[in-house]
């Protein structure tokens, strides 16, 4: 872990030696609830002041959940962004990978889903909901592009591009994809090492470009939460990186 840090700290030392800015997003999915590892979560963000996107479940959205962003909407507006996270989050998708947005389903399906979502977020927060979509599973069809594109979307998120090939096209939609991941998924979720995570960190600090961290909550206990704070305070003694709502993201275009 200690050759890792010094790595980093020589690239972050380099890129402000350059002059180069570093964008950097991070992502937190399945919000729903009101519930403790959201509020340990945020918090960690908050008392940085660090932007956080919370990509929100519109259909399982409950009043508890609701109220807690408000709270926090309140309390960081300039750091928490709300985004929509499909419609109800769950699997339409007899085979193959788990989809909500999937091949399974027709383009009329696919909108009014999305457009159902997307009603109850402005009901409830009004114009502070971003126009980024979030697909569960970070999978979607050119269906859902074209739903998205229809319904007034801005920008799609999901993982990063070279792995999501269906969520790829040539409409009008901005990429926000993630970019590194704190867990493995193909047995259930598996934290990664610090070292890992640090390394491949660095690795995209090297490339250039967004980088995006996803985040999931639910499965995250003290140590990953603990890990996620390390990183924070990290990246935010440096110069060079800037923290970003997707909306914030938006006006740079």
């Amino acid at each position: 872990m200690v050759a890792v840090l010094r790595k980093l700290g020589l690239v972050l030392d380099r890129l402000h030696r350059e002059a180069r800015a570093v964008r950097v997003f991070f992502r937190d999915d399945d919000v729903d609830d009101d519930e403790d590892s959201l509020r340990a979560l945020v918090d960690l963000f908050l008392e940085r002041g660090i932007a956080l996107n919370l990509a929100v479940i519109p259909g399982r959205l409950t009043r508890q959940g609701a109220s807690l962003l408000h709270n926090y909407l309140r309390e960081g507006p300039q750091l928490i962004g709300l985004d929509q996270h499909g419609f109800i989050h769950v699997n339409h998708e007899k085979a193959g990978r788990k989809c909500e947005f999937g091949p399974s389903r027709s383009f009329d399906r696919q909108r009014s889903d999305i457009a159902a979502g997307r009603r109850l977020l402005e009901a409830e927060f009004g114009e502070r909901v971003s126009r980024v979509f979030v697909p569960p599973w970070n999978r979607c069809t050119p269906s859902t592009r074209r739903a998205l594109v229809e319904l007034g979307f801005s920008a799609i998120s999901h993982w990063r591009a070279s792995e999501s090939a269906a969520c790829e096209s040539t409409d009008a939609l901005i990429e926000l994809p993630a970019t590194l991941d704190p867990y493995r998924w193909k047995q259930g979720p598996e934290p990664k090492s610090e070292v890992e995570i640090f390394r491949d960190l660095v690795t995209q600090l090297e490339a250039g470009g967004v980088i995006g961290v996803m985040l999931h909550h639910k499965v995250m206990d003290v140590d990953a939460r603990a890990m996620i704070a390390r990183l924070l305070d990290v990246l935010a003694a440096s110069t060079v990186v800037r923290f970003y709502r997707f909306s914030d993201l938006l006006q740079q275009r």
